[in-house]
Formats: structure tokens, C-alpha cells, sequence
């Protein structure tokens, strides 16, 4: 479908051209294709350190404040 090639082509420009802070300058602008592609650089990273650090459930509600707190405090960045 469409959106299916519009969704990876921007993944394609986002992968090859972007740093992590360009990134983040375009996920404050509005685009989530960028916060997609933070999300898949750093998700395994970021899982692995609270797991080493953490136990049981609270590996996952860190997990998901880590992610929710980088989308809401976005609008700070600044670059």
C-alpha cells in the first residue's frame, strides 16, 4: 500500500541521513518517523541497562516511563 512506501521510505532518509540529535530536533517538530527511529536505535539498549539494574515488573514500567518522559518533555530539547 501507499502507506506502507511512505512509511519506509522515510525510515530509508531517517536511517541513513540522521543523527540522533537531528532526530530528536525532528521529533520535536512533529514527526514520529523520528521518534520511531530512536526508539529502534536505543529500545534494546535501554531494556538491557534497567534489566541489569531491576527485577521483575519494575523492569517494564521503567521501561515504559523512560519512553513516555522522552515524549513528553521533547519540547525542551534544544539543540
Amino acid at each position: 500500500t501507499l502507506l506502507f512506501s511512505q512509511k519506509f521510505f522515510f525510515r530509508e532518509i531517517i536511517n541513513l541521513s540522521m543523527k540522533d540529535e537531528d532526530l530528536m530536533l525532528s521529533y520535536k517538530s512533529g514527526r514520529v518517523e523520528a521518534f520511531n527511529e530512536l526508539y529502534e536505535r536505543y529500545s534494546r539498549q535501554v531494556y538491557g541497562y534497567l534489566k541489569k539494574r531491576l527485577s521483575g515488573p519494575d523492569i517494564d514500567d521503567a521501561y515504559q516511563k523512560v519512553w513516555r518522559h522522552l515524549h513528553e518533555k521533547r519540547e525542551l530539547y534544544l539543540d
